[in-house]
């Protein structure tokens, strides 16, 4: 039997996350403000985000050397290319951000996370655009203000595993027999 319950949170989350996003895009200036960047150095964008009035802006995008008018698609196109390599330089395993318990990872300035964080809210107030890089409970805590459930917490740190581990954990999750499960504990140990 399938449990909907799940489906229809997410979908009143999702219905919630639009209102949100409709009433932030209304706050900001309709005025439009031009980026023209080069694919190959998209990560230029992180520079031109430390302007703190730039996410109060509706974008117009032009990519350099290329011909076209942005009415969203150039947009979105933006954000997208913009967080795959965010995630390839910033992110370690594309969900975890390379942050140590003394500070930011590679000596990476505080601005820049900063910056960065103002894509993620500016991508997602303009452009609707969220990006699949975002480990699953963070982007819940984002959008719900509120610690994700227990079982997400699980089931991503589990996806997180490498096979065999997967594996292990999976199979010490399922009830079964109980000398099993400790054998699986006394692997780990």
């Amino acid at each position: 039997m399938c449990d909907f319950s799940l489906f229809i949170f997410a979908g009143s989350i999702h219905v919630g996350v639009l209102s949100m996003q409709e009433m932030l895009r209304s706050q900001i200036d309709t005025n439009f403000r031009d980026i023209s960047i080069a694919r190959t150095s998209i990560l230029e964008a992180i520079t031109i985000y430390q302007n703190r009035t730039l996410p109060n802006h509706v974008l117009h995008v032009n990519f350099q050397g290329e011909a076209g008018h942005d009415f969203d698609g150039l947009s979105r196109e933006f954000f997208t290319i913009l967080w795959q390599q965010i995630n390839c330089t910033y992110l370690s395993d594309g969900h975890v951000p390379l942050v140590t318990p003394f500070g930011m990872g590679n000596n990476i300035p505080s601005e820049t996370w900063v910056a960065i964080g103002r894509i993620l809210s500016h991508g997602f107030i303009v452009s609707r655009h969220m990006p699949y890089q975002i480990a699953t409970p963070t982007l819940f805590f984002i959008l719900t203000g509120q610690m994700p459930p227990d079982e997400m917490l699980l089931n991503y740190f589990v996806e997180m595993l490498n096979g065999t581990d997967r594996a292990l954990i999976t199979e010490a999750r399922e009830p079964s027999d109980l000398s099993r499960k400790l054998e699986i504990g006394y692997s780990f140990g």
